[in-house]
């Protein structure tokens, strides 16, 4: 189906082209009805001065500075060319610039083909400049340069078959179902009716405003106080070339495409380069997050993240790895004291130990004008510094050479169960060891060999003590002791026996010689009786029965003499 072309119906009055055609030919058209010559006497005096004149009156005067002033942004932006996103700017005002121009040839060309000439022409900057706008989005949001520089390409290549099926309509009419000359103010300009496939892309390039609109919004989620002024600016910006046509015909004029789109190429300018607001921002954000090593959290004021740095995205939370739009309170369901200062609200500051390692986790809540609208949550390794405490308390209550509790690690937790059983009404025993002989057998095997036979004991004592759940540790050079909390003295006699049994069953084999070196030990018990029996007097009960073990020749089991 060919499409049917249309020209404006022959009117009566005189339009500003009749006058216009008068001034550069002398004649008056032949499609115009005109009934007095008037007209082209006054057309000829005014001569070309006319021609100039005109382009400041109505729409072309204000095509014409609109055009002028993106031609001027996009000159300062050579100044400013090493700015982020700038290359995309650039090239939006560019594209403002031209199309303005086109737009200016459209109106004052004669005749439907002509004019429809400069409006082919005009779609190559028009179209061009929504993905440009796009492109300036997506460089302030930060979004990776690869997926940026590829949707941008995408969209440069449909927005180039569409200029190639439009210039080659007359051929195939996929494009355009009608074509005509409407009025335009004192002008004329294209009218024309669409078919699906010109809708569908008129659509598409339309979408990238929208698209443009939820990047937009999706970030106002993320940002505080004059960032959020910023971002509205932005949106208000781009809804600028929809609104203002519509608000100029509720005032009964009309308002062209390229002069609506001035508030838009303003504002961006203004907020992204002249103030530097979003440029610098976002961009020390990124790198500044980005380089921490410190994982960040930004939750909103629903507790939900809303950004999270690379150092965050290793700690090993939420499913995946995936931080951002999950909840705090699912977040650290597995970490209850950060999970509940987190609901709190408040500043605070916590250790807490995340898949295998510790972090010193800091809580700031975001206010603004004291209204809560976020929080921010700091995650600092200190798995070293952990360790470090965790290596000077050890060598501070553990003995070098066996592992065990060092004497006065040993008393302290001795003091802490006496009291916690003295409380609950339990009964508390302690027995006190000595390996007997241990001198001689350092004098004639040596020093080493005495070391490995602690060593050894100290083992079997290990696992007796905590199969019974008991606490040993090593009060001095050959001496051991044991606690056992909830263990009575006949208990505490059977569980001494099976260690006193055992020692002299299993000797140490000299790695030098090969030869078993043989050992006994001597054992006192004393169990805590009374409410004024103190640690003191329950050591000096043990270690008397340990006395009367020695004396008595070694390798037995002496309960106390006197229990008080």
């Amino acid at each position: 189906m060919t499409p049917a072309v249309f020209s404006c119906e022959k009117r009566h009055n005189v339009t500003y082209p009749d006058i216009l055609h008068i001034v550069r030919t002398g004649q008056i058209r032949n499609d115009r009805h005109i009934s007095t010559n008037s007209t082209v006497l006054g057309a000829q005096r005014i001569g070309w001065g006319l021609d100039r004149m005109i382009l400041k009156d109505g729409h072309l005067f204000t095509i014409l500075l609109s055009s002028i002033v993106y031609f001027a942004l996009f000159v300062y932006c050579l100044f400013i060319r090493k700015s982020a996103g700038i290359v995309y700017h650039m090239a939006l005002m560019a594209c403002c610039s031209l199309q303005g121009l086109l737009s200016i040839g459209e109106l004052l060309a004669d005749g439907l083909e002509a004019k429809l000439f400069w409006r082919n022409l005009q779609q190559i900057p028009l179209y061009g400049s929504s993905v440009m706008l796009l492109g300036v989005i997506m460089s302030y949001m930060r979004v990776d340069v690869k997926v940026r520089r590829r949707t941008i390409l995408v969209l440069i290549a449909v927005v180039a078959a569409y200029w190639i099926l439009l210039f080659t309509d007359f051929l195939h009419h996929l494009i355009r179902r009608e074509v005509w000359v409407e009025p335009y103010g004192r002008f004329e300009r294209i009218g024309m009716s669409r078919m699906p496939l010109g809708w569908l892309f008129y659509l598409a390039i339309h979408s990238l405003s929208l698209w443009g609109l939820a990047l937009l919004a999706a970030h106002y989620r993320k940002v505080v106080g004059g960032q959020k002024r910023q971002v509205i600016l932005l949106v208000i910006a781009i809804l600028c070339p929809y609104l203002l046509p519509e608000l100029a015909k509720l005032l009964g004029g009309q308002l062209n495409i390229s002069t609506s789109l001035l508030p838009t190429a303003i504002i961006f300018s203004y907020v992204m380069y002249f103030r530097k607001f979003l440029q610098m921002r976002p961009l020390a954000r990124e790198k500044v997050l980005e380089h921490m090593s410190e994982g960040i959290l930004i939750a909103d004021e629903r507790d939900r993240i809303i950004d999270a740095n690379p150092a965050a995205r290793e700690l090993g939370l939420g499913t995946g790895g995936k931080l951002v739009g999950a909840s705090l309170a699912d977040l650290f369901a597995g970490l209850p004291d950060l999970k509940a200062a987190c609901a709190s609200g408040e500043q605070n500051r916590l250790e807490e130990e995340i898949g295998g390692k510790w972090f010193d986790v800091r809580l700031i809540p975001l206010r603004i004008r004291d209204e809560r609208t976020g929080m921010l949550l700091i995650f600092a390794d200190i798995t070293g510094r952990k360790r470090a405490e965790r290596e000077l308390i050890r060598r501070a209550t553990t003995d070098g050479l066996t592992g065990l509790s060092n004497r006065l690690h040993f008393f302290e937790k001795l003091q802490e169960a006496r009291d916690v059983c003295r409380s609950s009404g339990k009964p508390l025993s302690l027995m006190v060891i000595d390996l007997d002989h241990f001198k001689s057998i350092n004098d004639r095997f040596g020093h080493a060999a005495g070391d490995r036979l602690l060593v050894r004991f100290a083992d079997l004592l290990r696992d007796a003590a905590e199969r019974a759940k008991c606490t040993p540790g090593r009060i001095g050079g050959e001496e051991f002791a044991v606690f056992c909390p909830g263990m009575d003295g006949e208990a505490a006699f059977r569980l001494a026996e099976e260690i006193r049994l055992r020692a002299a069953r299993e000797p140490i084999l000299l790695a030098e010689s090969g030869e078993a070196v043989a050992y006994t030990v001597s054992i006192g018990i004393a169990q805590l009786r009374g409410p004024d029996m103190t640690v003191e007097s329950l050591y000096a009960a043990a270690d008397n029965g340990l006395y009367v073990s020695k004396a008595s020749g070694g390798n037995r089991t002496t309960p106390a003499e006197r229990n008080a």
